[in-house]
C-alpha cells in the first residue's frame, strides 16, 4: 500500500504500531469485561479513522477508473465518498454490478471487507415505471 500512494515507510510504521495488539473492554451493567483483542476494523472516534478509510478507499476507487460511470459536463463520475459512505454510479444494472464487482474483488485484494447488509441500490429514471435494481454479490 505505502507505494501506490507515496506513503513514507516511517509514517506507516508510526500507524502500524498504533494499531498493534488493540484491545477492548465493555462494561455491562457498571462491571468491567476481560480485554478481548480487536483483530480488524478502524478505531472507533480515533481522529486518524477517517484518514485511512480514505487511503484503502482510494485504491481500491481507483481501479474503477476504466469503467464507464455517468457523466456530468464531460466528466467520468464514479462515485462518491463522505465519511465511511461510498456511493457507486453508473447508467445501467450491467455497469452498477461491474463496479461492485471490482470493488468486491479489490477488498478482498487488500484483506478488507464491507457489510453487505448496510448496502441499497437506487434507481433514478425518467421512466414511468419503476425500474427494478437487483445486484448479486458474495460479501
Amino acid at each position: 500500500m505505502p507505494k501506490k500512494l507515496d506513503i513514507d515507510e516511517k509514517d506507516l510504521r508510526i500507524i502500524r504500531n498504533l494499531y498493534l495488539d488493540q484491545t477492548v473492554s465493555s462494561r455491562i451493567e457498571g462491571e468491567h469485561q476481560d480485554l478481548k483483542p480487536i483483530k480488524r476494523a478502524v478505531r472507533q472516534g480515533c481522529v486518524m479513522s477517517p484518514d485511512l478509510f480514505n487511503l484503502y478507499s482510494e485504491i481500491i476507487l481507483r481501479n474503477l477508473d476504466p469503467i464507464s460511470g455517468f457523466k456530468i459536463n464531460g466528466e467520468n463520475l464514479i462515485n462518491l465518498r463522505y465519511a465511511d459512505n461510498t456511493v457507486l454510479i453508473a447508467e445501467s444494472g450491467e455497469q452498477i454490478q461491474e463496479l461492485l464487482d471490482t470493488v468486491i474483488l479489490e477488498n478482498e485484494r487488500m484483506g478488507l471487507s464491507f457489510n453487505v447488509k448496510k448496502m441499497e441500490c437506487m434507481v433514478i429514471s425518467k421512466k414511468s415505471s419503476n425500474p427494478k435494481c437487483n445486484f448479486v454479490s458474495k460479501g
